[in-house]
């Protein structure tokens, strides 16, 4: 639930059940932007249907405004979310997630590992794959 200093009604951030593993605020972002965003790691589904929401199923990662809007899911459907990074200078947010794409239920050696960025400073802007040179 999330609640305005100034009201004394609440309203959900969510329409469904969540478990929230992690939320920051992006100070570096407002000093460039003045926006207000924060980025949540969640678990949003329960993806090994043992019929609850747990580390055991696949984190992924959403970013909005402080007070709830602009809310987006920013890494695919059945990704897990890796690690995330916001770099000021371009006001990015990067992060990486792992595909199982051998569809075999486990993250291993033969799943893909897909890089990511977000623009912050644009609203309704898509995430961008890019493809690294190692």
């Amino acid at each position: 639930m999330i609640q305005h200093l100034d009201s004394s009604t609440f309203r959900p951030l969510f329409e469904k059940e969540i478990k929230i593993r992690s939320l920051q605020f992006l100070k570096s972002i407002r000093k460039i932007t003045k926006q207000n965003w924060i980025v949540l790691s969640i678990t949003d589904r329960d993806t090994n249907n043992d019929g609850k929401l747990d580390d055991d199923d696949i984190e992924s990662l959403y970013a909005s405004f402080i007070d709830g809007k602009n809310m987006v899911k920013l890494t695919p459907e059945l990704h897990e979310l890796l690690d995330w990074k916001v770099l000021a200078v371009n006001k990015r947010l990067y992060f990486r997630t792992i595909e199982d794409s051998d569809r075999n239920g486990k993250f291993d050696k033969q799943d893909f590992i897909h890089h990511f960025y977000y623009q912050l400073d644009k609203l309704d802007q898509e995430v961008k794959e890019y493809f690294p040179i190692y």
